[in-house]
């Protein structure tokens, strides 16, 4: 975060009297959030101030998909310090809000209800949710596919679930192409150990130390070039010299097992913001 400079003068028409100074910081936030109370960009949020000894400058952030904001204060900081600094940055923080809350809104969910649709490796599957007793399960009715879930563990669990479903059938995949795709990368080097990543929202991942690529669960959402453009991209780190990030050579390493690479970084990242990462709507 860059610091922001402590503005020095006192807002005119500030309606709430200040008071200066050396406080403990739960009585600070106090006298800051009564001065704040009627301030516009803070309105529907909660305030919080933290104090870090090694700070010059207050800074801000905010968290809780917009719901709180903290304001980070060097030692000796006075209410009135806080409430002007508030006040001065009042459009980032209004602005920032704003901008969080249309990306939480935008954020894709489902319902735990039978009938909605998921995708796997590009192909549109629907849950059926039943009272039958066991893990999910993936099953071609008629002339579509479905996953089987129990009520009671959709209840209990909400999407863990379908998750666990989407790391198990993904991993199984992964270690049935990973082999072939390694043996024309880099025939002569040891292959890396391959694993399933439940909490990152990258796609994929090369962890040098244990030489393991991972893709991430969600991953196998996307539709199969795009999946392989995943995990081929998550080996050409594993064959580079300690794993290497990107840069000129990496890219024509990539594109020379992988010609359609840079479309498809392109359609990849475009994808992000459409896949499921596992966030539920209460059903109606």
């Amino acid at each position: 975060m860059t610091p922001l400079p402590v503005p020095s003068a006192r807002p005119e028409g500030l309606p709430v009297r200040l008071v200066p100074l050396e406080n403990p910081l739960s009585l600070l936030a106090e006298q800051a959030r009564t001065a704040l109370s009627t301030e516009p960009s803070l309105k529907g949020c909660t305030l919080k101030l933290t104090s870090h000894a090694r700070r010059r400058h207050m800074g801000l952030s905010i968290s809780d998909a917009g719901r709180v904001v903290t304001v980070r204060t060097p030692p000796g900081t006075s209410s009135e310090q806080v409430v002007a600094f508030v006040i001065h940055q009042r459009p980032w923080i209004t602005a920032n809000r704003a901008r969080i809350s249309e990306n939480v809104a935008a954020i894709p969910r489902k319902e735990l209800v039978t009938g909605e649709g998921f995708d796997f490796i590009g192909a549109p599957m629907r849950l059926k949710v039943t009272d039958i007793p066991g893990s999910v399960a993936r099953a071609r009715l008629g002339s579509g596919w479905w996953l089987t879930a129990n009520s009671a563990e959709l209840s209990q669990r909400g999407a863990a679930p379908l998750i666990d479903w989407y790391a198990d059938a993904g991993a199984t995949w992964l270690h049935e192409h990973a082999p072939e795709l390694w043996q024309r990368i880099a025939p002569q080097a040891a292959m890396p150990t391959l694993a399933i990543e439940r909490s990152t929202r990258r796609w994929g991942s090369y962890h040098h130390a244990r030489h393991e690529v991972r893709l991430a669960w969600r991953a196998f959402q996307l539709p199969r070039p795009l999946l392989h453009y995943a995990l081929v991209h998550e080996l050409v780190h594993a064959a580079r010299p300690g794993g290497r990030p990107h840069g000129p050579e990496f890219w024509t390493l990539l594109q020379r097992h992988l010609p359609t690479a840079r479309r498809d970084h392109g359609l990849i990242r475009k994808a992000g913001p459409q896949v499921w990462e596992g966030a539920i709507r209460p059903a109606p």
